[in-house]
């Protein structure tokens, strides 16, 4: 799949307080980006906005030229989003809520398929036990599943570095490489910038409410971006 996000002139408001003033960028077909903000600079809010979840107040947001709308889930169909919360049911295990998610979706729910996921985030010792008995680092590793096993084209990951110690991180950033050479358009949300610097195409800082810096990584060193990152932050 070629999928181009295009975002014109988003703003969103709270109860009368602007959050988001005329936010603009554009995402390409199979890059890697990644949106760093302090807490309260609306990153989560933004990934909801992007994924029709919440809905805008002005502006819009186009994949491939068509307008998506929270009242039109065909619109939405082409993106995935994966939130703090696990979004996923406590009395069911692992394997059965990857199972039920994927049927929400219309995907074939192929059980080897599924244990071959959980068995390369090293959850297939846990895969029948109930999640409400699953560390933070292991409902991390479900998400991730989740989003290895719904293969839309577009996906926003809010925070998935959260509880993942180094294995976890590890495999998440190879899930990347992965879903990159399959042309996934990634939208990563994260206050890891030392991460950022080695895995992602490209930062956008946001900053009450707007876009501080929006730099490609492409043909820079970890030490030229950091640089250019701490001189224009």
């Amino acid at each position: 799949f070629i999928m181009q996000v295009d975002i014109s002139g988003i703003c969103k408001s709270f109860y009368l307080q602007n959050v988001l003033s005329n936010l603009s960028f554009s995402l390409s077909s199979g890059s890697v980006t990644c949106l760093l903000g302090s807490n309260g600079s609306v990153k989560t809010t933004t990934l909801k906005l992007l994924s029709s979840i919440t809905s805008i107040g002005s502006g819009k947001v186009c994949i491939n030229g068509k307008e998506i709308s929270p009242s039109d889930p065909l619109s939405r169909q082409y993106s995935l989003y994966v939130g703090h919360n696990a979004s996923l049911y406590p009395s069911l295990s692992g394997k059965e809520n990857l199972l039920f998610i994927m049927g929400l979706y219309g995907l074939h729910a192929n059980k080897d398929k599924i244990r071959e996921c959980l068995g390369y985030l090293s959850l297939e010792n846990h895969c029948n036990k109930q999640i409400k008995f699953y560390s933070q680092g292991m409902l991390q590793r479900l998400k991730l599943a989740m989003a290895d096993l719904i293969p839309t084209p577009i996906l926003y990951l809010d925070e998935p570095l959260s509880a993942l110690d180094q294995e976890g991180t590890d495999l998440f950033n190879d899930l990347i490489i992965k879903w990159k050479n399959i042309n996934r358009t990634m939208l990563i949300a994260t206050h890891n910038i030392d991460w950022a610097l080695n895995v992602v195409d490209r930062i956008i800082i946001l900053k009450n409410g707007h876009i501080d810096l929006d730099v490609s990584l492409k043909g820079m060193s970890k030490e030229e971006a950091t640089s250019y990152i701490k001189g224009n932050g």
